[in-house]
């Protein structure tokens, strides 16, 4: 998500240091890659070949995430959890209940750091944007496949 005000990207602390953590590890793997096509350059054509082709995707693709997240991170403006209000914004934890009664919570995050598995979501997926400047008490409509799901909200952290 980028600031308007300031032109900067948002993030929240942890997402930045997942980010600064993941940097490392990308380099590294891209560094493999072009060692592993140097060898097989030296047998001949075969750099040419599938193999040789693959590792090229696969650098690219690697040049094109390293380079994404240096710019997040030269552009990168913390979330200030002092500004908050009471209302859902990013970095928040959001307790929702359905009207069966079954309660998620969900992390509030850009949509660089959004990862299910962690249940963390997007500002830009449809819960967290319907989430998004709500509080306590307040009820949220989601469009999903199934249908459309009504929440209270019943916890901001």
């Amino acid at each position: 998500m980028v600031d308007q005000q300031q032109g900067r990207t948002l993030l929240t602390a942890e997402g930045k240091r997942e980010l600064e953590a993941k940097l490392p590890a990308l380099v590294a793997q891209k560094r493999e890659i072009l060692e592993r096509l140097q060898a097989v350059k030296t047998y001949g054509d075969a750099a040419d070949g599938g193999e040789g082709s693959d590792a090229k995707d696969e650098i690219a693709r690697l040049d094109r995430r390293i380079n994404d997240i240096e710019h997040m991170l030269r552009h990168a403006r913390l979330v200030d959890e002092s500004e908050r209000d009471g209302t859902v914004s990013i970095g928040c934890r959001v307790t929702v209940v359905d009207d069966a009664g079954d309660s998620e919570e969900w992390t509030i995050v850009v949509p660089a750091e959004a990862n299910t598995r962690h249940r963390k979501i997007s500002t830009q997926s449809p819960m967290g944007a319907a989430l998004m400047g709500k509080r306590v008490g307040d009820r949220i409509s989601v469009h999903a496949p199934a249908g459309d799901m009504v929440y209270a909200i019943t916890a901001i952290e």
